[in-house]
């Protein structure tokens, strides 16, 4: 979940579940920072009027489905600094492999 970082490096608010709240605080938010919004319960953030609902994450069907895609090389963005200030995307590689045991 990036979502915290993303919070910790520009301040925004982290909205979401309990669970969501709690991965916040581990990560070292203050409370302030953090919101724990209520399914179906509109919130108002400035001018726009948001409405969260809950869902449930992506379950594979198959366990075997998990291990092939999982093991893939997948492709990733991350940013670098460039001499205009503004972050530049840039690709690289990276792969998930499931540890032994």
């Amino acid at each position: 979940m990036d979502a915290p970082e993303v919070a910790r490096r520009t301040g925004a608010r982290l909205l979401g579940s309990e669970s969501t709240a709690n991965i916040g605080r581990g990560w070292g938010l203050p409370e302030s920072q953090i919101r724990v919004v209520v399914n179906r319960q509109p919130i108002r953030l400035g001018r726009f009027l948001l409405t969260p609902i809950e869902s449930r994450h992506f379950q594979f069907p198959d366990p075997r489905m998990a291990e092939r895609a999982l093991a893939r090389r997948r492709w990733c963005l991350r940013s670098e600094p460039s001499s205009t200030g503004w972050a530049r995307p840039t690709r690289s590689t990276s792969a998930i492999r499931r540890g032994a045991g």
